[in-house]
């Protein structure tokens, strides 16, 4: 499967027989103790070893393609008011930023947070935690209702503690006016976020994928 053989025949197989266990071993070596030792990388030519991108190199060593300002909600409830505070805020502030120094402010909305419990609770913070960590983000705004389920307390504490700085947070149940509340934190997140690209080895560059369902690996 992909150019790499899963199991080998045990007995001689025509065109069209069933293939399973009684016909074939696997060549994985068991499903519960797999190890793959691949092929030595082909030489590089010199123009592949000095390919390179610009991009921005994060504190942590982690390289991003953008700088920009992630909104994300705790809850469905309040995706809307992240959409807007992001449109606001897009308007408002990066056009107006140096040198181009933040690349967008974009709301990553989703249905979740409301009268979730357990395992499901625990997935759709993981989820947002992570996205919080992206060094894409230069930096985050979470919104949240003050109601839901999905807390900002506990949304904060599965991110890691060096990176709460760029991180601000907005309850809109206590705020006077969620909108122009949100819009003035996302102004500190560019201040914050100001940042220039620099030539970096495409070696440092890394891509997400997305499987459709079809891939079995």
């Amino acid at each position: 499967k992909f150019g790499f053989p899963i199991g080998t025949a045990t007995v001689a197989i025509a065109p069209g027989m069933h293939v399973h266990s009684h016909n074939l071993a696997t060549a994985l070596d068991g499903t519960l103790d797999y190890h793959f030792t691949p092929k030595p990388p082909a030489p590089t030519s010199d123009a592949q070893e000095a390919a390179s991108f610009q991009g921005y190199v994060r504190a942590d060593g982690r390289v991003a393609t953008r700088n920009e300002i992630w909104i994300l909600p705790t809850v469905g409830c309040v995706a809307r008011t992240a959409t807007r505070i992001a449109a606001q805020a897009d308007a408002a502030l990066v056009n107006e930023s140096a040198d181009g120094a933040v690349d967008g402010v974009h709301a990553f909305t989703h249905p979740f947070g409301c009268s979730q419990l357990g395992d499901d609770l625990d997935g759709t913070r993981s989820i947002l935690a992570a996205l919080a960590c992206h060094p894409n983000a230069g930096g985050v705004l979470i919104v949240g209702l003050g109601c839901e389920s999905n807390q900002i307390d506990a949304l904060l504490r599965e991110i890691p503690e060096g990176r709460r700085s760029a991180i601000r947070t907005l309850v809109t149940q206590l705020a006077g006016d969620e909108i122009d509340e949100g819009v003035a934190k996302v102004a500190e997140l560019v201040a914050l976020a100001r940042s220039k690209r620099s030539t970096v080895a495409l070696d440092r560059l890394v891509l997400g994928v997305k499987c459709g369902g079809s891939d079995g690996l």
